[in-house]
């Protein structure tokens, strides 16, 4: 099993959010297992989950397997907090709260260099967007000085 599935059977998992993931990222890299060690033992109620979500995450091992299958065919990674490839910067910048899992396509060397996001809605309006463009041109010449 790969760590890709193994991470994939906990997002699958209901009820697992982000934060419980995040510990139990945070547990195993102190107690230096690998995820596919988590998500292969009997004791994952020993790392703080209930018994449905313990059951929920063995019970995805087939749906994150296809999952990771596809997303390798797609060519996106899926970078883990604590990882080689999860960006230095992002971790830096945000601590505890960086997200436990990224998905990426395409040149990832680009996420260790500086940056500027957005997040918004998938429907956004033709105002929404123009603001955003306004945001942008106004702020990232004075963003490159700093």
């Amino acid at each position: 099993m790969s760590h890709e599935t193994a991470i994939l059977q906990l997002i699958l998992a209901k009820g697992l959010g982000t934060v419980k993931q995040r510990d139990l990222l945070k547990k195993i890299t102190n107690e230096e297992r690998t995820l596919e060690d988590l998500v292969s033992s009997d004791d994952l109620i020993h790392y703080g989950l209930k018994d449905e979500m313990a059951q929920a995450v063995k019970t995805n091992r087939d749906r994150a397997r296809q999952l990771a299958d596809e997303l390798q065919k797609q060519e996106i990674h899926i970078l883990i907090l604590g990882r080689p490839d999860y960006p230095t910067h992002l971790m830096r910048v945000l601590g505890e709260k960086a997200p436990p899992v990224l998905f990426a396509k395409g040149n990832r060397s680009i996420l260790e260099q500086k940056a500027v996001g957005f997040c918004g809605s998938r429907k956004t309006s033709e105002k929404g967007l123009q603001i955003a463009r306004n945001v942008l041109a106004a702020s990232l010449p004075r963003a490159s000085i700093l």
